[in-house]
């Protein structure tokens, strides 16, 4: 007669014990979701400040007519009757995709409509990041079953997501970062898992939101000859995207980047206090205020920069080229979190950013999960700090921004300490 020894787990107990916690898994995703719906049905009856701008753009183009200049104003005075009316439309071409379809309904039932969408949106994240994990990025117990694995991080991802308040942000706003956030997980997937078609399709996707794209995209094409053609087939699927709004007009490019040089000061939100990276850190530091573009040229400088210097260590180290770029779309990602003038919905994004994490070890690890913490709930922040009610918009931007300056110099840390321990061998030639 045999006997099992103490290492082996009993045959019918491990199944029976994967079965368990997928049923588990499944159900606090479930609650998750309903939690979501919830929240998104709360907020129904009060359309949001930024969904008004998505919606009366949908209006003018559906009706022929271009959102740029003055016109925008003067016929939100029209169709807007109550609440916040929109001033300028500072978004490029290719978003004609996102809100033309808006145009066709009434605003009340275009803003239900858009928040189931973003509702349903959150957990295709969260499943598209967990299709895109490797197996040797996790533990090798995880790793031995792959799908517990991948559902286990869609449910604890997607609980993460359902509890940061930059989500609840974009919802109360209708801002559409959560769609572009699907972006960034399509290309990572598609990266990842060797799908250029998803990657292309998950770049274009990015490139609506051009702080966002245009630095991950340069990181791309600086990165080898394999990303430089996902980078390509994006960039002409974009120009395929903006076709529609420039047979309305012919001069859209030029148009939307004349509002983009006068979208600084077009509101409170959009001045240095509010916007977060280099521009908000140069204000908190000199009183001064660089802009929004010397703010998106330092940006793009560093992204470049760290692009080449992720390109020769993969060739030293001989890395597949589908790992060396999947982890540079989280190096440049966090790159964006912490220099490019965004709004602190659009750090919705550590949701990506955070994939970086599994990169580092030991008192980097620390710093790198300090950072996201900072960022899990960063209006909260000033609030325990302070005894002062009165903390105006977006109130945890300083934190945010430090968060991820903080994840950045802890994916860059380990690196630097490598080549210096290289250079310092005896036996180097």
């Amino acid at each position: 007669m045999t006997t099992q020894t103490a290492l082996e787990p009993a045959p019918a107990a491990a199944p029976l014990a994967r079965r368990l916690a997928a049923v588990a898994l499944i159900w606090i995703a479930v609650v998750a979701i309903a939690f979501l719906r919830q929240f998104a049905d709360l907020r129904a009856d009060d359309i949001g400040y930024d969904f008004r701008y998505f919606w009366l753009a949908g209006q003018m183009w559906a009706d022929g007519v271009s959102p740029y200049g003055e016109a925008f104003h003067e016929t939100g005075l029209r169709h807007v009757p109550e609440g916040h009316v929109p001033v300028i439309w500072p978004y490029p071409p290719n978003f004609w995709w996102f809100s033309v379809w808006l145009g066709f309904f009434e605003m009340q039932a275009a803003w239900e409509i858009w928040l189931s969408l973003k509702v349903a949106i959150v957990p295709l994240v969260s499943a598209t990041l967990a299709l895109s994990l490797r197996a040797d990025r996790m533990p090798a117990r995880f790793a031995a079953s792959m799908p517990l694995a991948r559902l286990g991080f869609f449910t604890g991802h997607l609980v993460l997501m359902a509890g940061l308040g930059t989500l609840h942000f974009d919802l109360i706003g209708g801002q559409i970062t959560s769609v572009i956030l699907l972006g960034g997980a399509l290309l990572l997937a598609g990266i990842a898992r060797d799908r250029p078609v998803v990657a292309v399709i998950g770049l274009a996707i990015l490139f609506v939101k051009p702080q966002i794209g245009l630095p991950i995209g340069l990181g791309l094409m600086l990165a080898g000859r394999e990303t430089f053609r996902v980078v390509f087939h994006a960039g002409l699927l974009s120009l395929v995207l903006i076709v529609p709004p420039m047979l309305i007009e012919p001069a859209a490019v030029l148009h939307w980047l004349h509002q983009v040089g006068a979208y600084d000061g077009a509101a409170f939100a959009n001045t240095a206090p509010k916007m977060s990276g280099v521009r908000h850190a140069v204000w908190q530091v000199t009183g001064g205020d660089i802009g929004n573009l010397a703010a998106m040229a330092i940006t793009i400088a560093v992204a470049a920069g760290v692009a080449l210097a992720c390109r020769r260590g993969a060739r030293r180290a001989g890395r597949p080229v589908c790992h060396a770029a999947a982890d540079l779309v989280l190096v440049e990602t966090v790159v964006v979190l912490a220099l490019a003038p965004l709004h602190l919905y659009d750090f919705l994004f550590v949701g990506l950013a955070l994939m970086a994490l599994p990169r580092l070890h030991g008192p980097w690890l620390v710093a790198g999960l300090t950072g996201v913490a900072l960022n899990l709930r960063p209006d909260d922040i000033p609030r325990i700090l302070s005894d002062d009610g009165n903390f105006g918009l977006f109130p945890g931007t300083p934190f945010a921004t430090v968060g991820m300056m903080i994840l950045l110099v802890a994916l860059a840390a380990p690196r630097r300490e490598a080549r210096i321990a290289v250079a310092a061998r005896p036996d180097r030639a």
